[in-house]
């Protein structure tokens, strides 16, 4: 059985496409969700998709971004600032054609974690708040 802040990532990327699910965890998910729904959590936090879920599978997505985006070795606020400029890239180009249903063959692995962490719950565009998440 899956703990659950596994059954709250596999929510998340259920709904925001990130990663392949098997039907078999898909099932554990929904039994496990029903099951805290009925013994009275809402539904939204019993699926996993309450606002602290969604903020921590964004924050991850942003620190997976800030890896693939920054050189080994940078500073927190290095990181920030490189990951300030590529989000104002990614929500400039790419996010408003994933939102509009383009269908892409392949993104850069950055541009996926962007993709993820947009999906899940306001993006910070600033480096200072960025700075927050990845220090």
């Amino acid at each position: 059985m899956q703990n659950n802040s596994s059954l709250q990532i596999l929510g998340v990327q259920l709904l925001t496409g990130g990663g392949s699910v098997s039907g078999a965890d898909y099932a554990g998910w929904l039994r496990h969700a029903m099951e805290r729904h009925l013994a009275g959590e809402s539904l939204a936090a019993a699926l996993g998709l309450d606002r602290a879920a969604l903020v921590r599978v964004r924050n991850r997505a942003l620190i997976e971004a800030a890896d693939l985006v920054c050189p080994v070795g940078a500073s927190s606020w290095d990181r920030a600032v490189s990951l300030e400029h590529a989000i104002r890239r990614f929500e400039g180009s790419l996010w408003p054609r994933i939102r509009a249903g383009q269908n892409f063959q392949t993104l850069a692995p950055s541009d996926e974690a962007l993709t993820r962490a947009f999906r899940c719950w306001r993006v910070p565009k600033t480096a200072r708040h960025l700075w927050e998440i990845l220090k």
